[in-house]
Protein backbone atom coordinates (compact mmCIF):
# COMPACT_ATOMS: atom_id res chain seq x y z
CA UNK A 1 0.00 0.00 0.00
CA UNK A 2 2.63 2.33 0.58
CA UNK A 3 4.95 1.97 -2.39
CA UNK A 4 1.28 2.48 -4.58
CA UNK A 5 0.43 5.76 -2.08
CA UNK A 6 4.41 6.55 -2.74
CA UNK A 7 3.71 6.04 -6.43
CA UNK A 8 1.06 8.34 -6.72
CA UNK A 9 2.53 11.33 -5.00
CA UNK A 10 5.68 11.24 -7.34
CA UNK A 11 3.11 10.64 -10.70
CA UNK A 12 1.68 13.87 -8.95
CA UNK A 13 4.77 16.20 -8.68
CA UNK A 14 6.41 14.71 -11.99
CA UNK A 15 4.20 15.86 -14.66
CA UNK A 16 4.01 19.89 -13.39
CA UNK A 17 8.24 19.45 -12.81
CA UNK A 18 8.61 18.37 -16.15
CA UNK A 19 5.95 20.80 -17.58
CA UNK A 20 8.26 23.41 -15.70
CA UNK A 21 11.61 22.20 -16.64
CA UNK A 22 10.76 21.90 -20.39
CA UNK A 23 8.98 25.70 -20.27
CA UNK A 24 11.87 27.18 -17.61
CA UNK A 25 14.62 25.70 -20.27
CA UNK A 26 13.35 26.81 -23.43
CA UNK A 27 12.56 30.64 -22.42
CA UNK A 28 16.86 30.70 -20.92
CA UNK A 29 17.76 28.99 -24.22
CA UNK A 30 15.69 31.39 -26.34
CA UNK A 31 17.23 34.33 -24.67
CA UNK A 32 20.59 32.27 -25.16
CA UNK A 33 20.16 32.05 -29.01
CA UNK A 34 19.25 35.30 -29.40
CA UNK A 35 22.34 36.76 -27.66
CA UNK A 36 24.51 34.30 -29.81
CA UNK A 37 22.87 34.41 -32.82
CA UNK A 38 24.19 37.85 -34.04
CA UNK A 39 27.98 36.62 -33.23
CA UNK A 40 27.41 32.87 -34.78
CA UNK A 41 24.80 33.86 -37.96
CA UNK A 42 27.62 36.79 -38.98
CA UNK A 43 30.49 34.32 -38.72
CA UNK A 44 28.98 31.66 -40.81
CA UNK A 45 28.97 29.14 -38.09
CA UNK A 46 27.81 25.41 -39.33
CA UNK A 47 24.81 23.82 -37.95
CA UNK A 48 26.67 21.00 -35.93
CA UNK A 49 28.92 23.90 -34.38
CA UNK A 50 25.84 25.75 -33.53
CA UNK A 51 24.33 22.74 -32.02
CA UNK A 52 27.26 22.03 -29.59
CA UNK A 53 27.55 25.37 -28.58
CA UNK A 54 23.34 25.02 -27.50
CA UNK A 55 24.39 21.59 -25.99
CA UNK A 56 27.43 23.16 -23.78
CA UNK A 57 24.87 25.55 -22.64
CA UNK A 58 22.26 22.74 -21.64
CA UNK A 59 24.14 22.06 -17.93
CA UNK A 60 24.35 25.88 -16.82
CA UNK A 61 20.69 26.02 -17.72
CA UNK A 62 19.46 22.93 -16.23
CA UNK A 63 21.72 24.07 -12.46
CA UNK A 64 18.53 27.07 -12.56
CA UNK A 65 16.22 25.31 -14.26
CA UNK A 66 16.23 22.34 -12.04
CA UNK A 67 15.15 23.59 -8.64
CA UNK A 68 12.62 26.05 -10.09
CA UNK A 69 10.90 23.14 -11.60
CA UNK A 70 11.35 21.05 -8.45
CA UNK A 71 9.27 24.19 -6.67
CA UNK A 72 6.89 24.16 -9.27
CA UNK A 73 6.20 20.57 -9.42
CA UNK A 74 5.83 20.05 -5.96
CA UNK A 75 3.26 23.36 -5.52
CA UNK A 76 1.51 22.31 -8.51
CA UNK A 77 1.30 18.59 -7.45
CA UNK A 78 0.31 19.31 -3.66
CA UNK A 79 -1.91 22.15 -4.47
CA UNK A 80 -3.80 19.77 -6.46
CA UNK A 81 -4.26 16.78 -4.09
CA UNK A 82 -5.21 19.79 -1.66
CA UNK A 83 -8.03 21.11 -3.55
CA UNK A 84 -9.64 17.43 -4.73
CA UNK A 85 -9.87 16.95 -0.89
CA UNK A 86 -6.94 14.17 -1.60
CA UNK A 87 -5.43 14.94 1.83
CA UNK A 88 -8.10 14.88 3.69
CA UNK A 89 -9.23 11.60 2.45
CA UNK A 90 -5.44 10.34 3.46
CA UNK A 91 -6.22 11.58 6.44
CA UNK A 92 -9.30 9.68 6.96
CA UNK A 93 -7.29 6.29 5.78
CA UNK A 94 -5.03 6.95 8.30
CA UNK A 95 -1.76 8.08 6.14
CA UNK A 96 -0.47 10.81 8.53
CA UNK A 97 1.85 14.28 6.93
CA UNK A 98 4.68 11.98 7.16
CA UNK A 99 4.22 9.45 4.79
CA UNK A 100 2.99 11.94 2.23
CA UNK A 101 5.84 14.16 2.63
CA UNK A 102 8.23 11.17 2.38
CA UNK A 103 7.58 10.77 -1.17
CA UNK A 104 8.20 14.61 -1.93
CA UNK A 105 11.71 15.04 0.01
CA UNK A 106 12.77 12.14 -1.47
CA UNK A 107 12.15 13.87 -4.97
CA UNK A 108 13.68 17.06 -3.65
CA UNK A 109 16.46 15.44 -2.33
CA UNK A 110 16.99 13.23 -5.71
CA UNK A 111 16.33 17.14 -7.51
CA UNK A 112 18.91 18.72 -5.40
CA UNK A 113 21.59 15.75 -6.07
CA UNK A 114 21.47 16.71 -9.75
CA UNK A 115 21.43 19.96 -9.59
CA UNK A 116 24.71 19.55 -7.37
CA UNK A 117 26.11 17.80 -9.37
CA UNK A 118 25.52 19.71 -12.82
CA UNK A 119 26.52 23.14 -10.46
CA UNK A 120 29.70 21.38 -8.92
CA UNK A 121 31.20 19.17 -12.02
CA UNK A 122 29.26 18.96 -15.73
CA UNK A 123 28.59 23.11 -15.54
CA UNK A 124 32.25 24.07 -15.15
CA UNK A 125 33.64 21.65 -18.14
CA UNK A 126 30.42 22.77 -20.59
CA UNK A 127 31.50 26.43 -19.98
CA UNK A 128 35.24 26.08 -20.42
CA UNK A 129 34.15 23.44 -24.06
CA UNK A 130 31.71 26.10 -24.58
CA UNK A 131 33.82 29.09 -24.36
CA UNK A 132 36.58 27.44 -26.35
CA UNK A 133 34.14 26.38 -29.20
CA UNK A 134 32.89 30.06 -29.28
CA UNK A 135 36.51 31.83 -29.39
CA UNK A 136 37.49 29.54 -32.04
CA UNK A 137 34.31 30.17 -34.82
CA UNK A 138 35.00 33.38 -34.00
CA UNK A 139 38.69 33.91 -34.21
CA UNK A 140 38.97 31.02 -37.24
CA UNK A 141 36.27 33.35 -39.30
CA UNK A 142 37.94 36.66 -38.47
CA UNK A 143 41.21 35.12 -39.55
CA UNK A 144 40.13 34.06 -42.63
CA UNK A 145 38.59 37.32 -43.50
CA UNK A 146 41.81 39.05 -43.15
CA UNK A 147 43.56 39.60 -46.39
CA UNK A 148 47.57 40.45 -47.19
CA UNK A 149 47.94 44.24 -47.63
CA UNK A 150 45.18 45.63 -46.84
CA UNK A 151 44.78 47.40 -42.66
CA UNK A 152 41.83 45.19 -40.42
CA UNK A 153 40.58 47.82 -38.04
CA UNK A 154 37.57 45.33 -37.08
CA UNK A 155 39.32 44.44 -33.84
CA UNK A 156 38.26 46.56 -30.59
CA UNK A 157 41.19 48.88 -30.26
CA UNK A 158 43.56 47.49 -32.47
CA UNK A 159 44.63 47.77 -36.25
CA UNK A 160 46.15 45.25 -37.93
CA UNK A 161 47.77 44.62 -40.84
CA UNK A 162 50.37 42.16 -42.58
CA UNK A 163 52.47 42.15 -46.12
CA UNK A 164 52.19 38.78 -47.49
CA UNK A 165 50.93 35.16 -46.65
CA UNK A 166 53.14 32.39 -47.23
CA UNK A 167 51.88 28.61 -48.49
CA UNK A 168 50.98 26.96 -45.14
CA UNK A 169 48.79 29.92 -44.08
CA UNK A 170 50.90 32.21 -42.10
CA UNK A 171 51.65 35.38 -42.06
CA UNK A 172 54.70 37.39 -42.63
CA UNK A 173 55.55 41.06 -42.14
CA UNK A 174 52.85 41.82 -39.28
CA UNK A 175 52.27 44.94 -38.16
CA UNK A 176 49.83 45.42 -35.17
CA UNK A 177 49.10 49.42 -33.59
CA UNK A 178 46.46 50.44 -31.03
Amino acid sequence: MKRVFDRYILKEIASPFAIGLLVYTFTLLINQILILSKTLIAKGATIGTVLKILLYLLPDLFSFTIPMATLMGVLAGMSRLSSDSEIVAFRTMGICNRQVLKPVLLFSFATWLVSSWLIMYLAPEANYRFSKLHTGVVLSQTISGIKPGIFYQDLPFYSLYFQNQDLSGEWQDVFMCS
